[in-house]
């Protein structure tokens, strides 16, 4: 028999990001509810010994791009410097901003969610449970399958019969994975974001419906308004198969309006949490991506054919793997940000369209009105640091950039 814990709890839907986040010291290992001082003790140390790892292998890897380095151009010794660098600002910052600043911030999120789902009938809520717990699990599987496969090749390129390549290589995919892991979360909160706006228009919907239902029962009792007729033509006939009647009152437009701003609250949230964590990411994709391209095209474009060494050909690939597998990911989480703010936006059309309807009652009209012009003062938006909006604009941006560096490294001398 099924656990029904499993089932009903928000916190073990979202289980194994939980898990993975916290051994990369994103997520207090006290969550949610233990506030154990050994507990705290363990990620103080875990901080610590992640911040000395980067900043070591970071010095390593710039000094051997200065001395050691001499096969390649001097610029794509400067791209893979400030790659290096970038990264490793990135995975401190994001690593201090977790355990040190917006340590409560993650268990706020999760608290304003929990609460918005106690309006959830069980049924509703064992379904988003159980679709988020799925979601996350294929996510993790699919990412720790080429990850793994990565982390193989880089091993294989790197490793020189020293214990230290093999740290180094280490290190730097641990960084690349971090990054990701990041990328996963926020994907995570937007889409269950994303199931709770879509459990929030199928109520605005059987409103519709319910309202529906009157006005073709009113048509068949009473004479119907000439606009009726002049809209539906005069083959109009109303349907005898009228749903039942959808106790929506015992709902509320109230109950949907604090509804919204709880849901409101929780993008607020997000988006103060996530905000510099985001932006460094793309500040740190463009630079990732510029580097393995213009080195992948470099490479492609001076080896000797006559010399065939696998490993020359294989390391800009794995590179530009690595790279896909952080753009697109980064691409997914702009698309989950565009689907929920559409989500979002549709409750405005679907109280437009039970607003239209010639035999809706006074008080429900204002009071649909009052909730349409509060969803357009409290739209959906997901930005970084509210500079960049996270949509498909920002997606042609970051493409149009990284080309437009590419084309200016090809042209440095």
């Amino acid at each position: 028999m099924e656990n029904t814990e499993d089932v009903t709890d928000m916190y073990s839907s979202i289980k194994p990001l939980l898990c993975v986040s916290k051994l990369f010291g994103l997520t207090s290992f006290s969550f949610p509810k233990q506030n154990n001082y050994k507990y705290k003790v363990m990620q103080i140390c875990l901080l610590f010994m992640w911040v000395t790892v980067l900043l070591s292998t970071t010095c390593c890897n710039v000094y051997t791009f200065l001395y050691s380095v001499s096969d390649v151009p001097e610029k794509i010794k400067v791209t893979f410097i400030f790659n290096n660098l970038s990264m490793t600002l990135t995975n401190i910052i994001t690593l201090i901003t977790n355990n040190c600043c917006n340590k409560s911030h993650t268990i706020n999120i999760f608290k304003k969610i929990k609460n918005f789902d106690k309006i959830l009938d069980r049924r509703s809520r064992n379904k988003i449970y159980k679709t988020t717990k799925l979601s996350v699990l294929r996510r993790i599987i699919v990412v720790f399958v080429l990850i793994l496969l990565s982390y193989s090749g880089s091993y294989y390129i790197y490793y020189d019969g020293k214990l230290v390549s093999i740290l180094q290589a280490l290190v730097d995919n641990i960084s690349y994975t971090l990054n990701i892991v990041v990328v996963l979360q926020y994907i995570t909160l937007v889409r269950m974001l994303l199931h709770r706006y879509k459990f929030m228009i199928e109520k605005i919907t059987k409103y519709s419906e319910t309202e529906d239902s009157a006005r073709i029962i009113y048509g068949k009792t009473h004479s119907r308004n000439s606009s009726v007729n002049i809209f539906c033509g005069n083959n109009f006939m109303a349907s005898t198969d009228v749903r039942p009647y959808v106790n929506i009152e015992n709902y509320g437009i109230h109950i949907l309006r604090l509804s919204y701003i709880r849901l409101y609250e929780t993008v607020a949230l997000i988006n103060s949490y996530f905000g510099i964590q985001i932006l460094l990411q793309i500040i740190s994709l463009v630079i990732v991506c510029v580097t393995a391209f213009y080195y992948g095209l470099y490479i492609f474009c001076s080896i000797n054919t006559d010399i065939a060494d696998f490993t020359l050909y294989f390391k800009p690939c794995l590179l530009i793997f690595w790279t896909f597998l952080y753009a697109t990911l980064f691409a997914w989480l702009i698309v989950c940000c565009h689907q929920t703010e559409l989500e979002g936006h549709r409750g405005i059309i679907c109280i437009q369209i039970i607003t239209s309807h010639p035999n809706i009652k006074h008080g429900k009209l204002m009071n649909l009105n009052n909730l349409s012009n509060q969803l357009k003062d409290m739209k959906v938006e997901f930005t970084a640091c509210g500079i960049f909006a996270l949509n498909f604009s920002l997606l042609c941006t970051v493409i149009g950039g990284i080309l437009t560096y590419i084309l200016i490294m090809v042209q440095l001398q």
